[in-house]
C-alpha cells in the first residue's frame, strides 16, 4: 500500500494508450476515431501525466481513420503540453505507423515490423453524362486498371457529339 506524504516528491507519471489491433470502423476489436476518442481524452486529463506512451501494434487499416486518431492525439498533446511518446511492439505498418507517427518520439525493437504507408486507391475515370442544358456532365467512376502517366491527357472530350467542347 502507498501512503501519501505531502512532502515527498513522488516520480513522474506516464500514462499508457494500448493501440492493438486492424485500424477501421468494423469489427469489435477494430481501432477507430468514435472508440478511441474517450480514451485519448482520459488519458491526458487523467492525474495529469508528465507523457503519454503510445503502445502500438497494428497491421494498419483505414486512412482516415489513422488520419483522425493521429490528429486527435497531436491536438491533446498541444492543448496540454504533453509529449507522446511512441513504443512499437511486434507491428506498426501503414496505418500503426501513421499513429506513431503522432508521436514526439518513436522507439521499436530491431525486429519490429514498422514503415509502409502505402494509400490503396481505385484509379477514376471520367463518364459523360447529358446535362440538362445539353451538354455534357462528367461524372467520375471507379475502374478496375489505371491508365499509364504517358498516356494520360489533361483534358477529355466526351465524344457524345451534343458538344465541341471537352468535358472537364
Amino acid at each position: 500500500m502507498k501512503r501519501w506524504l505531502p512532502f515527498v516528491k513522488s516520480g513522474p507519471t506516464v500514462a499508457v494508450l494500448r493501440l492493438n489491433g486492424a485500424i477501421g470502423l468494423g469489427g469489435r476489436m477494430a481501432l477507430s476515431d468514435t472508440s478511441l476518442a474517450p480514451l485519448i481524452e482520459k488519458v491526458f486529463k487523467r492525474g495529469k501525466p508528465d507523457a503519454v506512451a503510445l503502445e502500438i501494434n497494428s497491421p494498419g487499416g483505414s486512412p482516415v481513420q489513422s488520419s483522425l486518431i493521429a490528429g486527435r492525439i497531436r491536438r491533446q498533446a498541444a492543448e496540454k503540453n504533453i509529449p507522446v511518446i511512441a513504443f512499437v511492439e511486434d507491428v506498426a505498418a501503414s496505418g500503426g505507423y501513421w499513429l506513431a507517427s503522432a508521436a514526439d518520439e518513436i522507439y521499436a525493437d530491431h525486429s519490429s515490423i514498422i514503415g509502409s504507408i502505402g494509400v490503396i486507391s481505385a484509379p477514376m475515370s471520367f463518364l459523360p453524362v447529358k446535362g440538362s442544358n445539353g451538354g455534357c456532365i462528367p461524372l467520375a467512376r471507379p475502374r478496375a486498371f489505371s491508365i499509364p502517366s504517358s498516356r494520360k491527357r489533361k483534358r477529355m472530350w466526351c465524344g457524345c457529339g451534343a458538344c465541341s467542347t471537352s468535358c472537364m
